[in-house]
Protein backbone atom coordinates (compact mmCIF):
# COMPACT_ATOMS: atom_id res chain seq x y z
CA UNK A 1 0.00 0.00 0.00
CA UNK A 2 0.97 3.52 -0.66
CA UNK A 3 -0.17 7.10 -0.17
CA UNK A 4 0.95 9.83 -2.09
CA UNK A 5 2.47 13.11 -0.15
CA UNK A 6 3.42 16.65 -1.09
CA UNK A 7 7.37 15.85 -1.11
CA UNK A 8 6.99 13.20 -3.58
CA UNK A 9 4.90 14.89 -6.93
CA UNK A 10 5.80 12.46 -9.35
CA UNK A 11 2.94 10.50 -8.72
CA UNK A 12 -0.65 9.83 -7.14
CA UNK A 13 -1.16 7.11 -5.04
CA UNK A 14 -4.64 6.43 -2.98
CA UNK A 15 -5.46 3.81 -0.52
CA UNK A 16 -8.96 1.93 -1.16
CA UNK A 17 -10.61 -0.08 1.21
CA UNK A 18 -12.64 -2.72 -0.86
CA UNK A 19 -16.67 -2.32 0.38
CA UNK A 20 -17.96 -0.90 -2.62
CA UNK A 21 -19.00 -1.88 -6.68
CA UNK A 22 -16.29 0.30 -7.17
CA UNK A 23 -13.91 0.15 -4.88
CA UNK A 24 -13.93 -3.48 -5.34
CA UNK A 25 -13.59 -3.44 -9.27
CA UNK A 26 -10.64 -0.80 -8.65
CA UNK A 27 -8.27 -3.30 -9.01
CA UNK A 28 -9.36 -4.64 -12.28
CA UNK A 29 -8.58 -1.09 -14.09
CA UNK A 30 -6.51 -1.19 -17.02
CA UNK A 31 -3.96 1.56 -18.52
CA UNK A 32 -6.28 3.83 -20.55
CA UNK A 33 -9.56 3.01 -18.60
CA UNK A 34 -11.30 6.18 -17.72
CA UNK A 35 -12.69 7.01 -14.38
CA UNK A 36 -14.06 10.18 -12.68
CA UNK A 37 -12.01 11.74 -9.81
CA UNK A 38 -12.95 14.81 -7.06
CA UNK A 39 -11.00 15.83 -4.23
CA UNK A 40 -9.48 16.85 -2.23
CA UNK A 41 -11.97 19.28 -0.76
CA UNK A 42 -10.82 19.53 2.94
CA UNK A 43 -8.71 21.05 5.26
CA UNK A 44 -7.47 18.44 7.04
CA UNK A 45 -3.89 18.83 7.19
CA UNK A 46 -1.07 19.37 10.19
CA UNK A 47 0.39 21.68 7.38
CA UNK A 48 -2.67 24.38 8.73
CA UNK A 49 -1.30 24.79 12.02
CA UNK A 50 2.49 25.24 12.33
CA UNK A 51 2.73 25.91 15.58
CA UNK A 52 0.95 22.83 17.05
CA UNK A 53 3.87 21.20 18.66
CA UNK A 54 1.68 18.33 19.94
CA UNK A 55 -0.49 16.16 17.94
CA UNK A 56 -3.08 13.74 18.14
CA UNK A 57 -4.22 11.76 15.10
CA UNK A 58 -6.88 9.27 15.92
CA UNK A 59 -7.59 6.43 13.60
CA UNK A 60 -9.97 3.65 12.74
CA UNK A 61 -9.01 0.78 10.37
CA UNK A 62 -8.59 2.65 6.53
CA UNK A 63 -8.84 5.97 8.34
CA UNK A 64 -5.40 5.72 8.76
CA UNK A 65 -4.62 6.48 4.84
CA UNK A 66 -4.79 10.61 5.58
CA UNK A 67 -2.27 10.28 8.84
CA UNK A 68 -0.14 8.31 6.30
CA UNK A 69 0.41 11.02 3.98
CA UNK A 70 1.17 13.67 7.05
CA UNK A 71 3.50 11.44 8.53
CA UNK A 72 5.35 10.52 5.69
CA UNK A 73 5.81 14.41 5.05
CA UNK A 74 6.88 15.50 8.34
CA UNK A 75 9.36 12.28 8.31
CA UNK A 76 10.70 13.44 5.01
CA UNK A 77 11.07 16.87 6.16
CA UNK A 78 12.22 16.42 9.55
CA UNK A 79 9.28 17.92 10.78
CA UNK A 80 10.44 17.36 14.76
CA UNK A 81 6.71 17.50 16.30
CA UNK A 82 5.37 15.19 18.94
CA UNK A 83 2.82 12.62 17.00
CA UNK A 84 0.91 10.40 19.21
CA UNK A 85 -0.85 7.93 17.28
CA UNK A 86 -4.10 6.08 17.89
CA UNK A 87 -4.79 3.34 15.32
CA UNK A 88 -7.74 0.82 16.28
CA UNK A 89 -8.52 -1.93 13.98
CA UNK A 90 -10.81 -5.37 14.75
CA UNK A 91 -7.48 -7.79 14.57
CA UNK A 92 -3.54 -7.67 13.89
CA UNK A 93 -3.81 -8.54 10.44
CA UNK A 94 -6.07 -5.70 9.95
CA UNK A 95 -3.13 -3.30 10.53
CA UNK A 96 -2.47 -1.49 7.29
CA UNK A 97 1.55 0.16 6.95
CA UNK A 98 2.32 -1.69 10.26
CA UNK A 99 5.83 -1.55 8.93
CA UNK A 100 6.30 1.57 7.84
CA UNK A 101 4.61 3.06 11.01
CA UNK A 102 7.15 0.85 12.92
CA UNK A 103 9.95 2.62 10.80
CA UNK A 104 8.41 6.28 11.35
CA UNK A 105 8.26 6.03 15.05
CA UNK A 106 11.84 4.50 15.20
CA UNK A 107 12.92 8.21 13.49
CA UNK A 108 13.76 11.27 14.55
CA UNK A 109 11.59 12.90 12.54
CA UNK A 110 8.71 13.27 13.66
CA UNK A 111 8.39 12.14 17.27
CA UNK A 112 5.67 9.57 16.84
CA UNK A 113 4.61 7.55 19.22
CA UNK A 114 1.88 4.61 18.19
CA UNK A 115 -0.61 3.12 20.61
CA UNK A 116 -2.64 -0.09 18.45
CA UNK A 117 -5.83 -0.98 19.47
CA UNK A 118 -7.62 -4.00 19.18
CA UNK A 119 -11.56 -4.78 19.04
CA UNK A 120 -10.56 -8.68 18.83
CA UNK A 121 -7.15 -9.65 19.03
CA UNK A 122 -5.51 -12.97 19.45
CA UNK A 123 -4.73 -14.40 22.55
CA UNK A 124 -1.38 -13.69 22.13
CA UNK A 125 -1.74 -9.82 21.77
CA UNK A 126 0.04 -7.86 24.21
CA UNK A 127 -1.10 -4.64 23.24
CA UNK A 128 -4.16 -2.62 23.85
CA UNK A 129 -8.06 -4.18 23.59
CA UNK A 130 -11.29 -2.95 23.53
CA UNK A 131 -12.11 0.73 21.72
CA UNK A 132 -10.19 3.92 22.21
CA UNK A 133 -12.29 5.57 24.75
CA UNK A 134 -11.30 8.59 27.48
CA UNK A 135 -9.42 6.55 29.75
CA UNK A 136 -7.30 5.03 27.03
CA UNK A 137 -6.60 8.22 25.92
CA UNK A 138 -5.81 9.82 29.26
CA UNK A 139 -3.42 7.06 29.54
CA UNK A 140 -1.25 8.03 26.79
CA UNK A 141 -2.42 11.96 26.10
CA UNK A 142 -1.97 13.87 29.25
CA UNK A 143 -2.78 17.88 28.84
CA UNK A 144 -5.41 17.57 26.39
CA UNK A 145 -5.74 21.26 26.17
CA UNK A 146 -2.38 21.98 24.87
CA UNK A 147 -2.92 19.43 22.23
CA UNK A 148 -4.50 19.00 18.25
CA UNK A 149 -7.03 16.51 17.69
CA UNK A 150 -7.19 14.71 14.18
CA UNK A 151 -10.16 12.30 13.77
CA UNK A 152 -10.37 9.92 10.67
CA UNK A 153 -12.44 6.93 10.84
CA UNK A 154 -16.09 5.37 10.80
CA UNK A 155 -18.68 7.57 11.35
CA UNK A 156 -19.34 5.74 14.81
CA UNK A 157 -16.49 6.07 16.01
CA UNK A 158 -15.25 9.79 15.10
CA UNK A 159 -18.67 10.97 16.55
CA UNK A 160 -18.08 9.43 19.60
CA UNK A 161 -14.58 10.38 20.84
CA UNK A 162 -15.03 14.02 19.12
CA UNK A 163 -18.20 13.97 21.91
CA UNK A 164 -15.82 12.69 24.40
CA UNK A 165 -13.22 15.16 23.83
CA UNK A 166 -15.63 18.05 23.75
CA UNK A 167 -17.25 16.66 26.96
CA UNK A 168 -12.99 16.21 28.69
CA UNK A 169 -13.05 20.26 27.75
CA UNK A 170 -11.05 20.03 24.41
CA UNK A 171 -12.06 22.71 22.53
CA UNK A 172 -13.82 22.63 19.00
CA UNK A 173 -11.61 24.23 17.49
CA UNK A 174 -9.11 21.82 18.90
CA UNK A 175 -10.77 18.75 16.99
CA UNK A 176 -10.39 18.54 13.25
CA UNK A 177 -11.78 15.51 11.00
CA UNK A 178 -11.72 13.74 8.38
CA UNK A 179 -14.74 12.28 7.22
CA UNK A 180 -14.97 10.04 4.19
CA UNK A 181 -18.72 7.84 3.29
CA UNK A 182 -19.47 4.65 1.21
Amino acid sequence: MTESYPVDNSTHASTIKGSGDFTRSVGSLKPGDQVGIQGAFGRFSHLLEPGQRSLVFIAGGIGITPFMSMLRYMHDTKDDREVLLFYANRSEEDIAFRKELDGIAASASPHLRVVHVLDAPAAEWRGEKGRIDRPLLEKYAKDFNLKLFYLCGPPPMMNGLASMLIDAGVPPRKIRTERFAL
